[in-house]
């Protein structure tokens, strides 16, 4: 299934690959932010896990994701990959 077939066939929150895979991008970025701590100062901060700030940026994998999810799923030319693709813009920059 490619392109608008899974558009139709989205059903749940579950089903939403845009959003599935920013949730996962944010879990990631921030269980790295600790380690990428420990590999700048040798020092290791648990509490970055749960902050905001630092490396990597959770806000920029989190509207990454958003849009490689929304693409996958809705395709290039579908405005809700436009969108996606601005507010990542607005982010990042």
């Amino acid at each position: 299934m490619m392109g608008g077939s899974l558009h139709h066939a989205s059903k749940t929150l579950g089903d939403n690959m845009g959003l599935v895979s920013a949730v996962i991008a944010v879990i990631v970025a921030q269980a790295l932010k600790p380690f990428s701590e420990w590999a700048i100062t040798r020092r290791f901060k648990p509490s970055l896990a749960v902050g905001s700030g630092g490396f990597p940026s959770s806000h920029s994998a989190l509207v990454t994701a958003l849009a490689t999810g929304a693409a996958y799923q809705v395709g290039l030319a579908d405005p809700a990959f436009a969108s996606t693709v601005v507010l990542a813009l607005v982010v990042g920059f």
